[in-house]
């Protein structure tokens, strides 16, 4: 950039002139002063525009000598980095909002020295107050009229919220990644557990065991039972799990767990609730909001190994506009907040953005899965809340849980009651189940009950089976994912254009979600959640046929 120094010069005298200056002058001398007057007066309108830009845009616009030396700050510089255009002027810029980076800021000193212009330069400095921001800078040579390079122009411009919303999407599309993983695990998983329980409980029934068997077979029992939690918690972690949501009173949620966790957090950390009345209610799932108060207490335990104070209050919130700028997962509107702190020993910063990552643990290898604050945020995100973390290291930590009020309409689901011993049949039942094991515990468990039973390992095979029996078959139960490309949804269309009012189970490890299929679970459909117990599946083939 070249300074104009007749412009310069124009702002001077007209700074310095005072009353008329065309009085006693005839038309002839007036003439050319009235022109110069008119390009001072446009040239001071320039100045005052270009004033006014300075002033009022967002951009930080610095002025530097060629050593770094600050010789011009904008009121956009003062509000992007904390100091006035008094503290800054006069001193080195690299000194003033960037001591970590003096090699870069000196690379680029040498660079405006030698001429060169450098745009968009992605670069990371500090406020006054040591918070740290994303800049772009695009710096330019000033030159004097012998075109020497006399400083630099800098114009900078704060990325830190792109930068913020882009790490946002890029652990967005992490967590999708790793949902889809976490959900073919838990698919696969929750099969071997369906046959590993079965069995179990299949020995358990029969006569005659002796007593050391049956205490092995009841451990082994217990211990699937233990398993069976981690399937939910990575399907609900990633999204594929089936909420149940009603009409909840978070509070009653709160003192229900409560009376289970002095037992578990130990005697040396002392439990106090605060539970706000008059709560509005929330449309939630109890199970899920009883597993993220339960994965909060144990995380906060287990930073209290000396004991401490456990702390859970629940609240009213109001998210209005001005709330939104400091909370980016905020949304507006009312809420009821569910505060979870500890006295323990904190969270390093360089660890705070990390916590809510799968797998990701600080723990010793077997003290945890680090799907604990994983499955708390999403199933805060699956509620259409969110969740907001403070901790200072040595000093505890705090998480608050956000769920939205309930609105009008929304429906009561009823627990399920316990599973009872089904009726039998003689009817005859398609099975269809890709693995193995477990397609021959479900050809045993209803042969048992006296139904007929023919199976195939894919959609493809069924549809094979069909066209020799299908005016045989009563009722189809078929998993959802299976291989061949065609998943059970379609396999029970297909059948259905054939015989209309086919009974039918769908299985699954994954929640009852098929609005993509277009399948409409109802009395034609029952649904039957992996992993169950063989009674389970005897119970819904009865439900169905008699449907």
């Amino acid at each position: 950039m070249k300074l104009d120094e007749h412009q310069y010069s124009s702002f001077q005298i007209l700074g310095s002139e005072t009353g008329d200056p065309d009085e006693g002058m005839n038309a002839a001398e007036k003439t050319p002063r009235m022109e110069e007057r008119q390009i001072q007066e446009r040239a001071a309108d320039v100045y005052q525009r270009w004033v006014a830009m300075l002033e009022t845009t967002d951009d930080a616009i610095i002025d530097r000598s060629v050593d770094g030396v600050i010789t011009g700050w904008n009121p956009g510089a003062e509000r992007m980095f904390g100091f006035s255009a008094i503290e800054a002027t006069g001193q080195v810029m690299q000194e003033l909002v960037s001591p970590e980076h003096a090699g870069e800021e000196r690379q680029i000193l040498a660079r405006i020295s030698r001429g060169e212009r450098i745009k968009h330069l992605e670069c990371l400095r500090f406020r006054k107050d040591g918070t740290r921001i994303h800049l772009s800078m695009t710096i330019s040579p000033v030159l004097d009229a012998r075109g020497r390079v006399i400083g630099a122009s800098q114009i900078v411009r704060d990325i830190s919220p792109l930068r913020a919303l882009e790490e946002r999407l890029q652990q967005a599309q992490k967590m999708e990644a790793i949902g889809h993983l976490a959900g073919g695990i838990a698919h696969d998983f929750s099969n071997i557990l369906t046959v590993m329980n079965a069995y179990t409980g299949m020995l358990l029934n029969q006569p005659g065991i002796d007593a050391e068997t049956r205490e092995y077979l009841n451990q082994m029992a217990a211990v699937a039972e233990r398993a069976s939690g981690l399937p939910r918690q990575l399907l609900t972690f990633s999204r594929k799990g089936g909420a149940r949501p009603s009409i909840l009173d978070i509070n009653k949620i709160v003192g229900g767990v409560a009376k289970m966790l002095q037992q578990i957090i130990g005697e040396n950390i002392r439990l106090q609730l605060d539970c706000a009345s008059d709560l509005p209610p929330v449309c939630a799932d109890a199970s899920m909001l009883e597993q993220v108060l339960m994965n909060l207490a144990l995380n906060a335990r287990d930073a209290m190994p000396r004991g401490g104070q456990l702390a859970i209050t629940t609240s009213r919130a109001i998210i209005d506009a001005a709330s939104l700028t400091s909370r980016p997962q905020a949304r507006l509107g009312e809420f009821v907040t569910v505060h979870v702190s500890d006295t323990g020993c904190g969270i390093k910063p360089e660890l705070l953005t990390r916590i809510f990552e799968p797998f990701f643990t600080t723990k010793q290898p077997g003290e945890g899965t680090g799907l604990g604050l994983a499955t708390v945020f999403s199933i805060a995100q699956q509620h259409q809340g969110w969740v907001e973390v403070q901790s200072e290291d040595g000093k505890g930590t705090s998480f608050k849980v956000f769920l939205p009020r309930a609105q009008g309409g929304e429906t009561v689901i009823a627990h399920e009651s316990p599973v009872a011993r089904a009726r039998g049949g003689t009817e005859t039942i398609m099975v269809v189940e890709d693995e193995p094991q477990l397609r021959r515990l479900a050809l045993k468990t209803l042969e048992r009950h006296g139904y007929r039973v023919v199976q195939a390992g894919s959609g493809a095979a069924a549809l094979t089976v069909w066209n020799q029996q299908g005016g045989e078959i009563d009722l189809l139960i078929t998993d959802m994912v299976m291989p061949d490309g065609m998943n059970g949804a379609e396999l029970i269309q297909n059948l259905r254009l054939l015989k209309p009012g086919l009974k039918v189970i769908l299985m699954s490890g994954y929640c009852t979600d098929t609005s993509e299929t277009g399948l409409v679970i109802n009395d034609d459909v029952v649904f039957l959640q992996k992993p169950f117990p063989p009674e389970k599946l005897s119970q819904a083939a009865r439900k169905a046929l008699d449907a």
